[in-house]
C-alpha cells in the first residue's frame, strides 16, 4: 500500500516513499509531523487593508473625479487606505474606516469561523 514517487527525470536518486493515506500525505516523514494538522483558512480581505474591487461601496464617493477635478483628479480619487486618507484627511477617513471596520467582519463572524474549525 506504499505510494512511491517516480519522477523518470531524477531515475538515478532512490524512489521515495511515503504512506499512503486519504490525503496523500507524507505521513512517514519525520520533518512534515507538524504539518498534519489540516489547516483551514479564510480571506478576510478589504477588512483592514481597503481595495476598491473587494470593498467598492467605501470608494463610490469618488465616481465622477475627473469630471469635477479634470487633470488634477488623480489627486482626489483614492485607490487604496493610504490614497483615501490623503484625500478624505485624517478626520473624515478615520471616521469612515472605523465604521467599516467595525461593520465589514464583527465578532459574530469569527465565532462562525470558529464553529466551523476555520483556524487561519
Amino acid at each position: 500500500d506504499d505510494y512511491v514517487y517516480f519522477d523518470p527525470d531524477l531515475a538515478s536518486l532512490a524512489p521515495l516513499p511515503f504512506d499512503h493515506n486519504n490525503n496523500m500525505t507524507c505521513t512517514n516523514d519525520p520533518h512534515s509531523t507538524p504539518f498534519l494538522k489540516q489547516i483551514r483558512g479564510v480571506n478576510l480581505g478589504g477588512w483592514l487593508v481597503l481595495e476598491p474591487w473587494i470593498t467598492p461601496s467605501l470608494f463610490y464617493q469618488f465616481l465622477g473625479t475627473d469630471k469635477r477635478h479634470g487633470p488634477d483628479a488623480a489627486a482626489h480619487t483614492a485607490m487604496d487606505t493610504y490614497t483615501f486618507c490623503e484625500v478624505l484627511g485624517a478626520e473624515e477617513a478615520n471616521r469612515q474606516l472605523r465604521r467599516h471596520w467595525k461593520t465589514w467582519v464583527t465578532e459574530e463572524h469569527f465565532r462562525k469561523l470558529h464553529d466551523m474549525n476555520i483556524d487561519s
